[in-house]
């Protein structure tokens, strides 16, 4: 109890419903692995969407994009030991990143940091309630989900923004990502949803595709790093204005999920 007390006395959040925010900022100091730094989804696995339903995913690694908004939340309230201590378990990622279809970096990894999460049914469980398959591991673990670079991205603007270091080696490692991401961006993926039946041009895909290399842009300016400015600003206003050309529904009068690609090929904006 003493641990837990002392640890909420560096909270910097002096807003209204305190407790409550405390008590969500405790829940997710719960999902963190002190020994590498990683951050889970959850501790859980195979509870269903609904009951009686299959959608029984197994969450129990850490996603980069839950990762990088618990991140988020935890240096707004000023737990910048967390977010300092993630930040070298994604340089090792990073450092690690293969050259494969679904890019440099995968969207989920092992706590250790370990690529492969084979997904398997345990038939002989019923599951929560009767709702099976029971699952363990994660198959989506292989999908492209070109969000996830705007995510971490964004991230890693905040984490500059408050002070802590990225260094030389981090960076470099970091600019080579986002030169995978600026010659991959206009292309279907399976997007913040996950979908296991195709690939589609997700809007959400291209508007964090932009923030990836917005916020980019403005570390590199911030910090004086290494940057191709004139590319990256070129590539930026391309995302935008592919997705006010086609990311918007006239008829609903708002934006659509996906963009409707109209001509010939993928490239022409």
């Amino acid at each position: 109890m003493a641990f837990w007390r002392g640890w909420l006395r560096r909270s910097s959040y002096s807003g209204r419903w305190r407790e409550m925010v405390h008590r969500s900022a405790l829940t997710l100091k719960l999902l963190t692995y002190a020994p590498t730094g990683a951050i889970v989804a959850a501790p859980t696995t195979s509870l269903p969407e609904h009951l009686g339903g299959q959608r029984n995913w197994d969450y129990r690694y850490t996603w980069m994009r839950d990762a990088a908004f618990t991140l988020y939340a935890l240096l707004r309230l000023g737990f910048t030991d967390e977010a300092g201590a993630f930040l070298e378990w994604l340089q090792a990622r990073i450092r690690q990143a293969a050259e494969r279809e679904s890019g440099p970096l995968q969207i989920m990894y092992g706590i250790d940091g370990r690529e492969d999460l084979p997904e398997e049914e345990l038939l002989h469980l019923e599951g929560y309630m009767g709702s099976a398959p029971v699952r363990i591991g994660n198959a989506a673990a292989t999908q492209l989900q070109l969000d996830v670079y705007g995510e971490l991205m964004d991230a890693l603007y905040l984490c500059n923004k408050h002070g802590l270091s990225i260094y030389h080696d981090g960076w470099m490692q970091i600019t080579r990502g986002l030169e995978w991401l600026i010659d991959h961006w206009d292309q279907p993926d399976e997007g913040i949803w996950e979908p296991r039946g195709g690939r589609q041009d997700y809007t959400y895909s291209r508007l964090m595709s932009w923030v990836a290399v917005e916020r980019a842009i403005r570390v590199a300016r911030q910090r004086g790093l290494p940057a191709d400015i004139p590319r990256w600003s070129n590539v930026r206003d391309r995302i935008y204005n592919q997705i006010m050309e086609r990311g918007w529904n006239a008829a609903l009068g708002r934006s659509s999920s996906t963009t409707t690609v109209t001509c010939s090929t993928r490239r022409c904006c």
